[in-house]
């Protein structure tokens, strides 16, 4: 090899490491590292209820960053800007559904991706909050532990980016920390396949079933050491829909087990009889 020839080969190796070396990968813990630094713009609902409920949430319980409430006019104004995140409830509808069934509590970047829509922008979080037709009420009880697991989430997810893919069904291994606590189960939130006779096995392993409106009646009295189911599932639920199961420390708002999962076949869309099984072999242990 001339030293002509040397010279181009030496000289495109050296291109080919000087491109790599200023190829970053920016991760997702990377993408929301500003977070707690920038202003968190809480888009408020249309209907009244939701509007009080989301203010009184915001103003006396978030803490991991400043905040402002606005208009979903304000966000179309301000969603192209970085120095921004937006909360709004969000409808999504999975892909064999013909309707959106359930409503989310999501959070997202501002940014240049926001000229292709919400689609294009950079979601920190979106969590279940209720079926997608509207407000049913026990939703409000369980808000104050939400917004709190939410912030939790956000702040792992900037420490760790294993926390922020992993999203929030990273928390299902809690389940393991409900041993010595009272476990209330709605009935509500369980699916077809519980017969009596396993219920009345949960009950003597220290379950208490109880009907949704009291559950979350516990759920929002806060008594120490006790934890309340909490599932979210589209009204017509059937095959092709999603339903997620939660359950929440009432006083501590940590979520101790967390589920998303596809519904087969209608009224299968709560906790399952292999789940309640489970649920009983932690607490008897």
């Amino acid at each position: 090899m001339n030293l002509k020839k040397m010279f181009l080969s030496l000289l495109c190796v050296g291109m080919v490491f000087s491109a790599a070396a200023q190829v970053q990968i920016t991760t997702r813990k990377a993408k929301i590292g500003d977070f707690t630094q920038k202003i968190l713009k809480v888009v408020l609902p249309g209907q009244p209820l939701d509007k009080a409920a989301f203010e009184q949430e915001i103003s006396s319980g978030w803490r991991i960053s400043p905040y402002e409430f606005c208009t979903a006019e304000d966000f179309e104004a301000f969603k192209e800007n970085p120095d921004f995140y937006f909360m709004m409830l969000t409808k999504n509808q999975y892909k064999k559904e013909s309707n959106p069934g359930i409503e989310f509590i999501t959070i997202v970047k501002g940014g240049e991706g926001a000229k292709e829509g919400l689609g294009g922008m950079l979601e920190v979080c979106a969590f279940p909050l209720r079926a997608a037709e509207g407000a049913e009420g026990r939703e409000f009880d369980y808000l104050p532990a939400i917004m709190d697991m939410i912030q939790d989430y956000i702040e792992d997810s900037m420490a760790r980016d294993a926390d922020a893919y992993a999203g929030f069904v990273q928390y299902a291994s809690e389940i393991n920390n409900m041993r010595g606590k009272k476990l209330i189960i709605a009935n509500e939130d369980m699916s077809r396949d519980v017969n009596e006779q396993l219920k009345t096995q949960a009950v003597q392993a220290g379950v208490e079933f109880l009907e949704a409106d009291d559950a979350a009646d516990v759920m929002g009295k806060a008594p120490k050491g006790q934890l309340v189911s909490y599932s979210v599932y589209p009204k017509d639920a059937g095959r092709g829909s999603y339903c997620f199961k939660m359950i929440f420390g009432a006083d501590d708002h940590r979520l101790y087990y967390f589920r998303k999962q596809a519904v087969t076949s209608d009224g299968d869309h709560g906790f399952t009889a292999l789940e309640i099984k489970k649920f009983i072999s932690i607490l008897t242990k």
